[in-house]
This record gives structure tokens, C-alpha cells and sequence, in this order.
């Protein structure tokens, strides 16, 4: 299970975005998103240095491993 908190993520499109971002490299993913609190949780079997080059590189930085 990873859990963290991006920047950036302000509206529903960031959502969707984040979404799209994840899912390109764990298709299967299912990401919890609170948009409100910018946070991430999901189960993957993807590493995290993955994710975490996927969301950066769609604009959405991981800021704090939580």
C-alpha cells in the first residue's frame, strides 16, 4: 500500500489526470484520491520510483511519503 501527497492537484481535470498517470503504469490500479488534502492511496504492485515518475512527469510531484 502507498499513501502520499502530490502538489498541484487542484480540481476534478487533476484528478483525472492523476488517475490517467498512475494507471499508465499499473493499469489494475484503483487510486483513492482526496482531492482536498492532495493525497494518494493505493495498492500496486508497481515500485514506487515508477509512480513516482509518472506523476512527475504529468505535473504532479510527489511531495510527502505518508
Amino acid at each position: 500500500m502507498y499513501e502520499f501527497k502530490v502538489q498541484g492537484m487542484t480540481c476534478k481535470n487533476c484528478v483525472n489526470s492523476v488517475r490517467k498517470a498512475i494507471q499508465s503504469v499499473d493499469p489494475k490500479a484503483d487510486p483513492e484520491i482526496n482531492l482536498p488534502a492532495q493525497t494518494i492511496k493505493l495498492q500496486s504492485v508497481i515500485d514506487f520510483i515508477s509512480l513516482e515518475s509518472a506523476l512527475e512527469e504529468a505535473g504532479y510531484p510527489i511531495i510527502e511519503k505518508l
